[in-house]
């Protein structure tokens, strides 16, 4: 089974230039983002009778900064970047493509015990 947590978490490193971490949002560097699945794994299901299957998992998407002006720019790039959009596009990650679809738009969740902002976002990842 692919570690989509982990692919995701390459793709923002690699696309938005900030540290990010699977299954983690260690205190240290303020600006990270963390990716996590957050309802199991999903079950696999047979697509139209072809015999293929795939895999949803909700995935969970955290973003932190010193600033909220920054944590939210960063959370709404990450936003756009983690979509498969109106047309269904697949997102290229590391193990395959996914099918990336957002369950809503990046929120403030909280401020740490440093204050820094954390926006946070769930999407449905289909691979």
């Amino acid at each position: 089974m692919r570690d989509i947590t982990a692919e995701i978490a390459q793709y923002i490193r690699e696309r938005i230039q900030i540290a990010a971490f699977a299954d983690a949002l260690p205190d240290e560097p303020d600006e990270a983002a963390g990716v996590y699945i957050y309802v199991g794994t999903g079950a696999a299901s047979a697509r139209a009778g072809t015999g293929a299957m795939f895999y949803p998992r909700a995935v969970r998407i955290r973003v932190r900064a010193c600033e909220r002006a920054r944590a939210f720019e960063l959370a709404r790039r990450a936003f756009a970047l983690l979509s498969s959009g109106p047309e269904e596009t697949p997102v290229s990650l590391y193990g395959g493509a996914a099918m990336l679809t957002p369950m809503r738009a990046p929120a403030l969740v909280e401020r740490d015990n440093r204050e820094r902002a954390v926006f946070s976002w769930d999407i449905t990842a289909v691979v």
